[in-house]
């Protein structure tokens, strides 16, 4: 049985397991928030209780909205990357106190991308205005945000949040430093295989998640290793590599991204040529093979 759409249909076996994938990335999150308040050996107060608690409604409100938009769409099996940030950004200006946050959301391009890629990139807006809502201006000034993203037919789109605040304390690295907030986001563009950068001064701060074209991360592993495949092999087993790291629930090193790569690329040398299985292999390699996944393979000739 499967729901039908316009364009063909979403089997009810896949679909759970991307529900499934999804609210294990926000358990992941939350499981990550336990362990830095356990840790951290703090008392918190009623008013502390209950900003943890909108931080995680927020993080499920997001999930919520991204399967909302798979609804809505046409094939089921896209996101509209800038409609998906709009509302995001809607919900998270409309937690705080009226006029708090003054907020303009311009998209472009038009483009849809993976699902599983707007969760990690709707993750990381949506804690990039928390962050600039709470700490911009740490005088209780209202604070302008600007949220732009354009996305490419390639799969590859950028997301970009600039706040007018105070920009970041002295000496403070976001590549490293940093609460539970940070290391979260860090851990989702990990997931995504995408850069997450900083520009700041004491005039705000600019966040900028940059996703790559689809399959072009691994392209400096291919590199090294000395190989020559074609375009479509190379997209197929790019694709096999984002859909592997993706599968993760924790933050990555490059190690493990080189683990995962190096064990894809060895199977595409020796004729693999199917995006399902080839990415189970990236996942066998760390124990983590997932034989049942409900999605068909996709070949490269």
């Amino acid at each position: 049985m499967s729901i039908l759409v316009e364009h063909g249909g979403v089997g009810l076996a896949e679909a759970d397991h991307r529900i499934a994938n999804n609210l294990a990335s926000l358990s992941g999150g939350i499981r990550l928030q336990r362990s830095s308040i356990s840790k951290s050996g703090r008392t918190f107060t009623t008013e502390q209780v209950c900003t943890l608690l909108d931080d995680i409604d927020a993080r499920i409100e997001v999930t919520a909205k991204l399967h909302k938009s798979l609804a809505r769409a046409v094939d089921g099996n896209e996101v509209d990357l800038g409609n998906f940030l709009q509302e995001i950004a809607e919900m998270i200006g409309a937690l705080g106190p009226h006029g708090k946050m003054h907020l303009t959301v311009h998209h472009s391009g038009g483009g849809c991308i993976e699902p599983r890629h707007a969760l990690h990139a709707g993750l990381v807006t949506a804690e990039l205005l928390t962050n600039a809502s709470k700490y911009a201006h740490p005088t209780g000034l209202p604070v302008r945000v600007k949220v732009h993203c354009e996305t490419k037919d390639d799969g590859s789109f950028l997301v970009e949040v600039t706040d007018d605040g105070v920009g970041f304390p002295e000496h403070f690295d976001p590549s490293t430093d940093g609460g539970l907030g940070f290391q979260l986001m860090r851990t989702l563009a990990n997931g995504l295989n995408a850069e997450l950068q900083f520009e700041h001064d004491s005039l705000g701060v600019c966040a900028r998640l940059v996703k790559r074209a689809n399959g072009a991360s691994i392209l400096p592993f291919v590199r090294k290793a000395g190989i020559v495949f074609d375009d479509r092999v190379t997209q197929v087993i790019g694709e096999a590599f984002d859909n592997a790291c993706s599968e993760l629930h924790t933050e990555q090193s490059t190690i493990v991204h080189e683990v995962i790569a190096t064990r894809i690329i060895d199977e595409a040398e020796n004729g693999e040529r199917d995006l399902v299985r080839l990415r189970n292999a990236g996942l066998t390699v760390l124990g983590l093979d997932d034989d049942d996944h409900p999605n068909q393979g996709r070949r490269a000739s």
